[in-house]
């Protein structure tokens, strides 16, 4: 039975298309098969066809798609450990079947047999990886009965069109008529938050930020601020880029890091007090728009752009996804610092009583709203605590850096 259904995985494509209604899930649509049925959640649908007179089964689970690991080998080395053999525990490594490319996607498959209730059965994986993606199929079944519906199913399968950056000429933007992608425009990432606890409660953090104009040039601004330290790093550079195809070259020209001290202890620019050059690091990229996020794709890490997002991969996300980098002497910076002057020079709180008994005051990090023996802080945006994609560490943050150091006997948060 194994080899019957590897051979089905050897002669798959999954590029053709079927007759039947599809659906589509994350960046697969595909033609399930008829009659089986289907169990919807959040990060998988699966499809389960069960014969009682016989006692066979097969089931089909189509995976929400995740940030690619580098490359094909790795994502589906780390898929058959987290799909396969947490869940089924089989007998044997994979038995391998020969990868495939197609239209920017790389794909690998195996099997190995695992018992199920006291019989032999089989289990598959197929692993496609592209564009700083990856998504999985997996198949497990008793059975050779339901080779043609897998076959069929796996032969309908057709990804979502991936917005490739293909353009030559950085000076042709984005439009209604034009087909091609533009990376004009501010992207930003914090590539890291840290929280550092002690009596007061401090937090750090530190970002990165590209603006590509439409000349050819581009500006990079680097932030790392701490409240634990007396002093703020600002790394400023400026150059030229160039797109062949999928490539991005960054060639800089001139790059400093500035040191500056802090008005107040707060997150200002006060005086700059150091200022010395950085190395030129010219590095093409492999770039992608995903999710629309630009995504970075080098072998090394770069000294611009700090630890990798995941594997080997930067990812920026577009404006409204980030706090964009205040330098020193801008407007918002000025604004900034005389609202803080304010609040410092003994601005009075005022409070608002409502109908349905809720009283709000403002403070200066918060609005405080009480209501008999309840009470809620609504928190400014603070930084650390606004940055796009992936929830979990959005959560955490805000955890971290608004409610663990007022209420140190909270414990175990759940989201």
């Amino acid at each position: 039975m194994q080899k019957i259904l590897i051979l089905i995985l050897t002669l798959t494509m999954l590029t053709s298309s079927a007759m039947a209604q599809k659906e589509t899930f994350d960046l697969m649509t595909y033609t399930p098969p008829i009659g089986w049925q289907k169990e919807v959640k959040e990060n998988v649908i699966s499809y389960t066809k069960i014969n009682n007179s016989k006692k066979t089964w097969c089931q089909i689970g189509v995976y929400k798609s995740t940030v690619s690991k580098g490359n094909i080998q790795q994502d589906f080395e780390s898929e058959w450990q987290e799909l396969i053999v947490k869940n089924n525990k089989p007998i044997s490594k994979p038995e391998m079947i020969p990868g495939t490319s197609e239209n920017g996607w790389d794909t690998q498959g195996g099997s190995a047999p695992f018992e199920f209730n006291g019989s032999k059965s089989a289990a598959m994986l197929v692993t496609m990886s592209g564009y700083g993606r990856c998504a999985s199929i997996v198949i497990l079944t008793n059975t050779q009965d339901y080779q043609s519906q897998i076959q069929g199913f796996l032969e309908s399968i057709e990804f979502k069109k991936m917005e490739t950056v293909l353009v030559e000429k950085p000076q042709q933007p984005t439009n209604a008529n034009n087909q091609s992608t533009s990376i004009i425009g501010s992207w930003g990432k914090s590539n890291s938050v840290g929280q550092l606890y002690n009596k007061t409660g401090t937090y750090s953090y530190n970002k990165q930020q590209y603006t590509f104009s439409a000349d050819g040039t581009y500006f990079f601004n680097a932030k790392n601020y701490s409240e634990q330290y007396d002093e703020t790093l600002l790394i400023k550079e400026s150059g030229t880029y160039l797109i062949n195809e999928n490539k991005l070259t960054i060639n800089p020209q001139k790059s400093v890091i500035e040191t500056w001290s802090k008005k107040n202890g707060g997150d200002n620019w006060n005086q700059l007090k150091a200022s010395q050059p950085r190395t030129l690091e010219k590095v093409t990229y492999q770039i992608a728009i995903v999710d629309r996020n630009l995504v970075l794709q080098t072998d090394k890490e770069t000294e611009r752009d700090g630890r990798f997002s995941s594997a080997n991969l930067y990812s920026y996300g577009p404006p409204g996804t980030f706090t964009a980098i205040q330098l020193p002497g801008s407007e918002v910076q000025q604004n900034t610092e005389h609202k803080i002057a304010a609040i410092n020079a003994g601005f009075k709180f005022t409070s608002t009583n409502f109908d349905d008994g809720w009283v709000s005051t403002v403070q200066d990090d918060w609005v405080e709203v009480t209501k008999g023996n309840i009470k809620v802080f609504l928190h400014y945006p603070k930084e650390g605590t606004i940055f796009p994609a992936d929830p979990e560490p959005l959560t955490n943050a805000a955890w971290n850096i608004l409610v663990a150091p007022r209420y140190s006997n909270l414990k175990n948060y759940k989201t």
